[in-house]
Order: structure tokens, then sequence, then C-alpha cells
């Protein structure tokens, strides 16, 4: 229990203190007499003499207490924090999104069959309100990690030759020069050029998730995200898929499978102007709004939902392996 004095200040703590004399057989005056000096009592220490401290401890005073007392309502018992025993366990269970589901429509890809089957669906994933601003904010941070110089150029100390000085300081008439490799002259190094440097910047992981929730849940409002049994294909021809594509209306699409792509598709999309595919692992924003169409498997909705919804203790395989 908390000390009183750290919640009750004043008289109150006071008579808590005369109610705890009440209880063990003691009253107040005694513990005076005792030498016993309660807290906040100003008084000396026991070298003060019994009748000194007696009028901090009266007997009305005691009966002011004890009246006092009966209303006081003691301070609650604190309850000690839970031990966080796995802090890795701890930070993923607050990281948890609460959802609800809804009912999806399956499509089967080579029989151009829209509803071939129906799948339950996170409303949070795939219904996420819009966040421009987030969207914006995440694009941005992946296209600077990708952002290069053109080409890196030479200070006078990596351009070859200019060790040695070309004339005397002084006498020749000519201005003093150190080095033929003087940013000045012809062949010289280049003063404060391009030089290799990363404008990458970090982003909260919270943030990117969230941004991968509202790029999945645009293309799904605008209904132009498709949900396929699976991406495997009879044969693995370019032709074959280019005549599938055709009867989707698929012009400029972006296939997301499991956790590994089927052979035959990474074979036949390839050579696809206007067709990527990842795997779930390389699900990001940019990709997703680059392109008009959004094509999903049942294994990527699934390994998806389990790492955006944190219903999934995070690892390095999370989106490699389905879950049990």
């Amino acid at each position: 229990m908390l000390h009183p004095r750290a919640v009750a200040p004043g008289a109150v703590w006071r008579a808590l203190w005369a109610s705890a004399s009440r209880a063990s057989g003691v009253t107040a005056p005694a513990r005076c007499l005792a030498g016993v000096r309660p807290f906040g009592m100003h008084a000396q220490p026991s070298t003060m003499t019994a009748a000194a401290r007696m009028p901090a401890c009266s007997a009305a005073s005691t009966r002011s207490l004890s009246s006092s007392a009966s209303e006081l309502v003691l301070a609650p018992k604190v309850t000690p924090p839970g031990i966080v025993r796995n802090l890795k366990e701890e930070l993923w269970r607050r990281q948890k999104v609460a959802t609800t589901y809804f009912t999806h429509p399956v499509a089967a890809l080579e029989d151009i069959q829209l509803e071939a089957g129906s799948i339950e669906l996170a409303a949070s994933v795939f219904q996420q309100a819009e966040r421009l601003d987030i969207l914006n904010r995440v694009v941005l941070w992946q296209r600077a990690k990708k952002r290069a110089i053109a080409r890196p150029a030479k200070t006078r100390a990596m351009v070859q030759g200019g060790g040695k000085k070309p004339w005397k300081q002084k006498g020749s008439g000519r201005a003093r020069v150190g080095s033929i490799r003087s940013p000045i002259w012809k062949g010289g190094g280049k003063a404060h050029g391009p030089v290799p440097r990363s404008f990458a910047f970090d982003m909260p992981k919270k943030v990117r998730r969230l941004a991968l929730r509202c790029a999945l849940s645009s293309r799904m409002r605008e209904g132009t995200c498709v949900i396929i049994q699976s991406e495997a294909l009879k044969e693995g021809k370019t032709k074959h898929l280019n005549t599938i594509l055709n009867k989707w209306g698929w012009d400029n699409v972006l296939f997301i499978g499991g956790c590994e792509i089927e052979a035959n598709f990474k074979l036949a999309a390839s050579n696809i102007h206007n067709c990527d595919v990842l795997p779930a692992m390389g699900a990001n924003v940019y990709s997703i709004l680059k392109h008009r169409q959004l094509v999903l498997t049942t294994d990527a909705v699934v390994l998806l939902q389990a790492h955006l919804l944190r219903t999934r203790l995070p690892g390095p395989d999370n989106l490699r392996t389905l879950p049990a």
C-alpha cells in the first residue's frame, strides 16, 4: 500500500495515523509519550519532554481525528504492472490491429471465371480509409532509397599525376601553383563535385504498414483489385499469358503471389511489357500505385493479412512461409 503521506496531505494522513493507533491498541498520545514521532508532525526529536509533545497529540485533537477518520477512504492498493518477460512479444501484442471481415469472390485466372470461390478479407487491410499524406510519405521514402547520383566526380586528390610542383614558387613571373591537377587547370580535378552518397531516410514501420493497407484499399475501392486462386499456368509461354491478359482486359497489371512465384507464370510474364510479378515479400506501395490493376493470389492475401494485422509473431520468414 502507498504511504498515506504520498496521497493524503495535511490532516488526512494524521487521521490515518490515529486510525492505525486505535487498531494497534496504542493511542496517539501514548505513542508521543513513548517517543514515537508520527510522520509530518512538526515535533522535535526525542529530546523534547512529554509535556512539550502533548499539545500536538491532545485528547481533544484525538477525538476530532477519530471522528474524521471514520469518513476517510484509504488509498487503494496499487497493483504493480505486469512484468514483461519477452519484449518482442509485448511489442507485437501492442501492434495488433482490430478488424472485421467481409466476403469477396475469388476468380480463376486461366478459366476467365470471376466467381470461382470466395475468401474472407480483413476490412482494416482492404477497406482502410484513404490517407494521401501517408501514401505520399512512403512513396517518397521508397524513391529516395533508390535514388543515386549520375556518376561521382574526381577531386584533385583522385586524378592521376600532379604530384610535382610545376615550377618554383618565385622568380618565374608566373602565378604560383602547386599541382597541374588543380581544379582551375584543364585535366584537373573537380571542385565540390558529386560524390557517392545515400539519400535514404528513416520511416517508422507502423507508417509503412499503414501505407500498404491504404494502397491495397485504394485498388479495392476502385474495383481494380482481383483475387485469384493461383497464378499457376499450364504452359510457360508468353503468348498464352498474353491471351489471358487480353481476355481479362489487363494492360498494366501487377501480380502478387505467395511465398514463391510459380515457375511457368514467372517464365511467361518475364517478357511482357507492363506486367510485373512480385512475391508477397516484395509487396510495396510504389509498385501497387504504379500499376492500374492489382491481382493477388489467395496465398498472398493470407500472408499480407497476417503481416499487416500483426496476428503472427514477427520474424524474418513471415512472408516466406504460410502460417500454420
